[in-house]
């Protein structure tokens, strides 16, 4: 692997685990969301 490759992997390793990190974090608020509406309806 070439130089420019490498950093494109590394850069698209970094992206995806951002995204993950992103898409976990917004997951937790929903979930947060739907108790604090199920503890309303209660």
């Amino acid at each position: 692997m070439n130089i420019g490759k490498k950093i494109a992997h590394k850069a698209e390793a970094a992206k995806g685990s951002l995204k993950e990190l992103f898409d976990r974090a917004s997951h937790n608020t929903k979930l947060a969301g739907y108790k604090i509406k199920d503890t309303f309806k209660h």
